[in-house]
């Protein structure tokens, strides 16, 4: 029952971290793309949104029929569809992910539109975020059994020593009998439930003799 109390507990702290930890990141990347994107609005320029990996993110100029004017990045070729760019042109903000050719992993992808532009896109891959959130799985996946079976380890010798004085007792009471005199039950050191148990039982054994 403690291992089973245990193992809940584990999970539960390790679904918080999990998912702490994936809102943080998605957090840290959205306001990553918010940037890029309103550098790239700004100046009218794919460059202007340039990741530090090609492999790791892309900007994207495109025309309202699909063409890429300008893209700086590892994406190869258009990244929004047909309806993604509609919306986009229209004045919409388009967020979607998904796998992008020539990136690693799922990217995010945001998309709108500007005074000089007709439709922008920049994204950022996913896959850090990714090993990151499978690390922390791995992390628990080995660590928490290692933690229950100490912890229940543990848990099993506080239970037998906490116990000891009570198997003391019984194994007295076994040779105890109402004709000898003086013969009490073994009272622990610590003032605790188990040794006014054991007053108790002296108490009784007295009355009764």
């Amino acid at each position: 029952a403690f291992a089973l109390a245990m193992v809940l507990v584990l999970a539960a702290a390790g679904l918080f971290v999990y998912l702490r930890l994936k809102d943080d990141i998605d957090e840290s990347v959205d306001a990553g793309l918010a940037a890029r994107a309103a550098a790239v609005a700004g100046s009218g320029e794919a460059e202007a949104a340039e990741p530090e990996e090609a492999e790791e993110g892309f900007a994207q100029v495109l025309s309202r029929s699909g063409e890429v004017l300008e893209e700086v990045g590892g994406a190869r070729g258009p990244v929004l569809t047909a309806a993604e760019r509609a919306r986009a042109a229209a004045g919409g903000t388009v967020k979607v992910e998904r796998e992008v050719r020539g990136l690693e992993g799922t990217a995010r992808i945001v998309a709108g539109t500007a005074a000089e532009l007709d439709v922008f896109a920049v994204g950022q891959s996913l896959d850090d975020r990714d090993e990151t959130l499978s690390g922390v799985v791995a992390s628990f996946a080995i660590g928490g059994p290692i933690a229950v079976l100490l912890a229940s380890l543990l848990g099993y010798g506080l239970a037998t020593a906490g116990l000891r004085p009570v198997e003391a007792m019984r194994r007295r009471a076994g040779e105890i009998s109402l004709t000898g005199d003086g013969e009490r039950l073994p009272l622990p050191a610590a003032q605790d439930e188990v040794r006014r148990l054991g007053e108790t039982l002296n108490e009784m054994l007295d009355r009764l003799r």
